[in-house]
């Protein structure tokens, strides 16, 4: 044990020290024992997989990943001068990609050089309350340096993928790397890449959001969130111009000829609305009237056989009654 050590060591003995196999009950002694080795002045050695990949030990089996992760984190400090990797990976065998240590490369210069990038990292693991993953630090690497997007329109995008979450699925409910990465990328698309754009994005965003709100309960739709193809359909009616009063009317038409919201039809009601360029129920009503108008009186209904025999049957009781007179 411990005694045991101190004595090789005070014997001058070299190579004496700690090693532990990494598990969820003994991650959180890291560092600790780090510290006691440091100034034993042993050496410290750790592993996380050998001992459950090697001899089947099912007890050295990590399950809360994120608590060993952040453990392994403490131990970086100012005195860490280079973070070693294996690759193929030792013992699982897994390769990283040219192109995947060079991102790994690029992240460590980012992180090492203390720029915008480090103190992005710290806040999107604040707000998404995990450590981010390999993978996750390569996403959000894309988008800082594959987008060029500013640290700050960052923390925008992940704030607003944050709420979406939790107000879709509920309180606490954090969305994936890759989900805001998708938004990322439509963001960037749309020329979003200023702190000043994404304001008014977000605005906008707001906005749609709360016509949803009012909407949905209009359109018998209760109890869910609309799904992605439902939003599109909302978003280019706000954008077109219309009121909530006249998307309700398209839908009250819809229903009557369809006998149920269909979504496509509406969409029909709506366009023809707007290429007459009406966009309220006043001018709706009006312009219905004006094309009645244009249209003129409705044609009397062509005669049909029955129209003749009653006809006829007419014509033989009006002689009937003049022979009888």
């Amino acid at each position: 044990g411990y005694s045991t050590l101190k004595k090789l060591r005070e014997m001058g003995m070299k190579d004496v020290g700690f090693g532990m196999t990494v598990q969820d009950r003994n991650a959180k002694d890291l560092v600790p024992l780090y510290k006691l080795s440091n100034e034993m002045g042993m050496e410290f050695a750790t592993a996380s997989l050998h001992n459950s990949f090697y001899f089947v030990e099912a007890k050295n089996k990590i399950n809360d990943r994120e608590m060993v992760a952040k453990n392994f984190e403490e131990l970086i400090n100012e005195r860490t001068r280079a973070i070693l990797i294996t690759n193929p990976g030792n013992p699982t065998g897994t390769v990283l990609s040219g192109q995947e240590l060079r991102l790994v490369a690029d992240i460590a210069k980012e992180l090492e050089n203390g720029g915008s990038f480090p103190h992005l990292v710290e806040e999107v693991q604040r707000q998404l309350g995990k450590l981010l993953s390999t993978a996750d630090l390569k996403i959000l690497y894309s988008l800082y340096d594959y987008l060029a997007l500013p640290a700050e329109v960052i923390l925008m995008l992940t704030t607003w993928c944050v709420e979406e979450s939790e107000r879709k699925y509920g309180p606490g409910r954090k969305p994936r790397m890759s989900q805001i990465r998708r938004e990322g990328f439509i963001w960037h698309r749309l020329g979003v890449d200023t702190p000043e754009a994404a304001d008014a994005h977000l605005r906008h965003l707001t906005a749609l959001a709360g016509r949803e709100r009012s909407l949905l309960p209009r359109l018998g739709i209760s109890g869910r969130a609309p799904v992605e193809g439902e939003r599109k359909y909302i978003a280019a009616w706000v954008d077109l111009g219309f009121d909530d009063e006249t998307i309700c009317l398209a839908y009250e038409r819809t229903v009557l000829k369809k006998g149920s919201l269909n979504w496509a039809y509406m969409n029909s009601i709506l366009k023809s609305w707007h290429q007459k360029g009406l966009h309220t129920v006043e001018q709706v009503e009006s312009g219905d009237s004006a094309w009645r108008r244009a249209a003129g009186p409705a044609a009397p209904p062509a005669p049909g056989p029955g129209d003749d025999r009653a006809q006829a049957d007419m014509e033989r009781l009006r002689r009937f009654l003049k022979e009888g007179g």
